[in-house]
């Protein structure tokens, strides 16, 4: 008994990290204020589940280098429908 609850948490783990593997294409919001003016910038990435954190964490980066707060940054992302070629 023991073994099969073993293989079977095995399983469920596997089953669990692939998927986050499977490529989307996601779309990406950024939304900040810089001097008073307000910015908002959207982009589509064919990417994984897994990999998106990064490409917010670029955006988050990119809006500081602008001269945006921190605290003013606001990034989001989504799955959208698109194909991969229409992931633009």
């Amino acid at each position: 008994m023991k073994k099969i609850m073993i293989a079977c948490a095995a399983v469920l783990a596997l089953g669990l990290t692939s998927c986050g593997d499977t490529n989307y294409c996601y779309e990406i919001k950024s939304t900040y204020t810089i001097g008073g003016v307000e910015f908002s910038t959207t982009s589509y990435v064919w990417t994984t589940k897994n990999e998106i954190k990064a490409y917010e964490k670029n955006a988050k980066e990119t809006a500081k280098k602008l001269g945006a707060s921190e605290d003013v940054i606001n990034i989001s992302s989504s799955i959208t429908t698109r194909s991969k070629e229409d992931c633009k």
